[in-house]
């Protein structure tokens, strides 16, 4: 029986060393398949990259041992709700983003402080036939970038947004270029998309078809612009901005300048299906289209445009409005204190070098605006189905207080009511707005136009800040 209980402690102890050694062996193994592995980071963290002095290895990402580039960051080392901080300098990358991120550029490298400005954090493609980045089922917050060097055959250069919730800020998208739609910045799909782009500069970008800037396109596609720069960009539709088939923007603060358009629309051009734009307090000048609306010009029926305290003037059109042009048909909207001056169609086919509006058969509102020294032959104000009243209207209109008289502009660029402006107190206060274009409080009487008139004031040239170096 000793024996027996002897040769039992024995198999069980060659049992347990067994077990024991096959388990130490698994985890050997399994240890050593997993070499190399970074363990996921349960709660959002703040990742670095500095691409003079990171590297791309598995534990990178800390202040003191930063990553190199930012596509091994994100496909590699970020999950979503992470912060990526990007030293300055130039990237020379294109990026894929499908996480929830915020990215950051402007930083130096040491102590890590940031100033966009000092430190610029340059996003280059490089000539490559990809979009700098492509956000897609994302939701992205992007600030301190320059985006550039694009040169895409498909669709969006600069930034390619589809299916996500977009917010940029403080960033420079320059150079890019796509022979479709949308060089600097395109936002469309058959989902949802909302991108908010705001404090930036959009320039020098170029779309061989819609959206020289920005494309916005798509039903359920919606953008807000505010306190941005749109300037030198060039498309076949839409110069500076593109809206169409579908989609809404609502423009607010921004100003956009010596855009080009082949066709139509060489500052904002809207089509195709019943888009809906919202504009305020913004500055549409020295663009130019080769055919509709050197400014502003929408066409197709259905869709609907809202202007307030808008400034329109010095744009060109080789052969239709200079200014702008609503003329689809079931126009919707209205013009609140628009002045548009300075505006040039040379051929002047259209009759109408400043505005050609058809409005709904109710009749177009246009209230407390003016059209004045536009073309040569004064035709100033053309179109179908308008209601216009307490307006200055170069050549006469009929409406409600509407006048026949020269605004007494400051000039020479100058677009402020001059002393003893016919304009003045002029308007009415229904629907008004409560402050004029540079944000001066209007008066119970508002004037005419886009500015208010507040007495005697020396007009300092507007800065316009870019962003970017």
């Amino acid at each position: 029986m000793k024996n027996l209980i002897k040769l039992n402690r024995r198999r069980w102890a060659v049992q347990l060393a067994l077990t024991t050694g096959l388990a130490l062996l698994f985890l050997a193994a399994l240890l050593w398949g997993l070499r190399g592995v970074t363990p996921a980071r349960a709660d959002p963290g703040t990742l670095y990259v500095d691409g003079a002095g990171g590297s791309d290895i598995p534990a990178c990402g800390t202040m003191a041992a930063p990553c190199q580039t930012i596509s091994y960051t994100l496909n590699t080392r970020a999950g979503d709700g992470d912060e990526v901080r990007v030293a300055e300098g130039t990237y020379t990358e294109t990026l894929d983003v499908r996480i929830t991120v915020t990215l950051k550029g402007g930083y130096e490298a040491t102590g890590w402080t940031r100033d966009i400005a000092a430190h610029p954090t340059i996003v280059d493609a490089n000539g490559v036939d990809d979009s700098v980045f492509e956000i897609y089922s994302a939701n992205v917050t992007m600030e301190g970038f320059t985006i550039q060097g694009a040169n895409r055959s498909s669709w969006a250069g600069g930034i390619a947004i589809a299916g996500s919730t977009v917010v940029i800020s403080g960033t420079a998208v320059r150079n890019n270029e796509t022979s479709n739609m949308g060089g600097g910045v395109a936002i469309g799909g058959p989902s949802y998309v909302s991108l908010v782009l705001v404090n930036s500069t959009i320039s020098d970008n170029v779309a061989g078809q819609g959206g020289g800037g920005v494309m916005i396109a798509g039903p359920d596609a919606h953008a807000q612009i505010a306190n941005v720069v749109v300037e030198h960009n060039e498309a076949d539709y839409g110069g500076g901005i593109a809206v169409r088939s579908g989609s809404s923007a609502f423009i607010s603060n921004t100003h956009v300048i010596s855009n080009t358009a082949n066709n139509s629309g060489g500052g904002v051009g809207i089509w195709d299906s019943g888009p809906v734009v919202v504009m305020d307090n913004t500055v549409i000048s020295d663009n130019y289209s080769y055919d509709l609306a050197g400014g502003v010009a929408m066409w197709e029926p259905g869709g609907a445009f809202t202007g307030t305290n808008l400034l329109i003037v010095d744009n060109r059109s080789y052969s239709a409005t200079g200014g702008i042009g609503l003329v689809g048909g079931e126009v919707g909207g209205q013009l609140m204190n628009v002045t548009v001056s300075g505006n040039d169609s040379v051929t002047g086919s259209d009759g109408s070098d400043g505005a050609d509006v058809s409005g709904l058969a109710s009749g177009f509102p246009i209230v407390n605006s003016i059209f004045w020294g536009n073309g040569t032959d004064g035709a100033n104000l053309g179109g179908s189905n308008l209601n216009v009243s307490y307006s200055d209207v170069q050549g006469g209109f009929a409406g409600t207080g509407n006048i026949n008289a020269d605004p007494l502009f400051i000039g020479s660029g100058d677009y402020h009511l001059g002393v003893g402006s016919p304009c003045i107190d002029k308007g009415t206060s229904a629907g008004a707005p409560t402050h004029d274009i540079e944000g001066t409080p209007r008066d119970a009487a508002p004037d005419m136009g886009a500015y208010e008139w507040t007495g005697f004031r020396i007009f300092l040239p507007l800065t316009l800040r870019i962003f970017g170096p």
